[in-house]
């Protein structure tokens, strides 16, 4: 997150408004040293939602922010979500159907993580590791570990 104050509540409420359950996914904030009161924000919506992660870091640009947050989701899949951006409601269990019928040799796992690249959803299989596919889904990218 960079500058996005103004966005990221949005972002991340319309990521938290998805049918799939709460603790299923995750959703990591990468704060890329923003002198705004993003970090503060997404602290406030920490307390009310239990699967948001705040890693904070000095200013690396972009791909520094999205490697970090890879390292740390615990997800079979990976959603990235610029934080300016915001996620259709209830979309999640949708991206996941069409993986399932469009690539049937894909076993969906129960867990996810969104990553907002800035904020990330990670859709979450914990100590696992994958060979990287992408997939795209209208204009969601989907990436699997």
């Amino acid at each position: 997150m960079y500058n996005v104050a103004p966005y990221i509540e949005r972002c991340v409420k319309s990521l938290e408004h998805q049918d799939i359950p709460i603790d299923n996914f995750e959703i990591i904030c990468i704060n890329d040293g923003s002198p705004d009161n993003s970090s503060e924000i997404v602290k406030s919506l920490q307390a009310q939602y239990s699967n948001i992660h705040l890693i904070d870091q000095e200013n690396q640009g972009v791909s520094r922010a999205r490697n970090n947050g890879i390292e740390c989701a615990t997800g079979k899949y990976i959603l990235f979500i610029d934080p300016d951006d915001y996620v259709d409601t209830n979309s999640f269990a949708r991206i996941l159907r069409v993986a399932a019928v469009s690539y049937t040799h894909l076993t969906l796992p129960t867990t996810y993580s969104v990553y907002i690249s800035f904020v990330a959803v990670s859709l979450k299989k914990k100590n696992k590791k994958y060979a990287r596919y992408s997939y795209l889904f209208s204009h969601y990218t989907l990436h699997y570990f």
